[in-house]
């Protein structure tokens, strides 16, 4: 678990150092790479929506689910780092959140006061994914009912579906 949350933190506090020493910069003066990456993040996050409604639509109130199954639970660590890495840096909306989003947001501040920002957004993230790692795995259990998936994935996958929209409407504005 740690390991885990310690490749999410750092990955997101690197990102996000990328956005704030400059990366911004170059998305912000492509307009195309931009388009692409609002495009892509939007194709990204829709899809990842739909599928978590259709999760959650199928899921039927007797099934059984084996969230914590010891058979999944012995997966490894380096293939838990090799998909985890795969879900982070080939996800283009992380690009977005962190390169540009928090890049041009540091860029916009009092030059002195910029790295306290930067600090803070990286602090954030760490606690973000051990907080979600840890509580996740203390309430895992709680989460082996059927109704409450159900319930999760539709929420999730209507919330993945305007982020998914705004991003589309915004590479249609850029």
């Amino acid at each position: 678990m740690f390991l885990v949350c310690l490749f999410c933190a750092l990955s997101d506090a690197l990102l996000i150092y990328l956005g704030y020493s400059g990366m911004f910069i170059i998305l912000n003066e492509n307009e195309n790479l931009q388009a692409i990456l609002l495009f892509g993040g939007s194709l990204w996050v829709s899809t990842y929506g739909i599928m978590k409604i259709r999760e959650g639509m199928r899921l039927k109130n007797s099934s059984s689910l084996n969230i914590m199954d010891e058979t999944r639970m012995e997966r490894g660590l380096f293939k838990t780092l090799i998909t985890v890495a795969g879900i982070t840096w080939l996800n283009p909306h992380v690009y977005l959140d962190t390169v540009f989003l928090i890049g041009s947001i540091a860029n916009t501040i009092e030059a002195k006061r910029q790295i306290f920002f930067v600090i803070g957004a990286m602090s954030a993230s760490f606690l973000f994914f051990f907080l979600l790692g840890y509580i996740g795995s203390k309430i895992g259990t709680k989460l082996k009912n059927p109704m409450v998936w159900k319930k999760v994935n539709i929420f999730l996958g209507v919330v993945m579906l305007l982020i998914g929209f705004h991003l589309g409407f915004s590479g249609l504005n850029s």
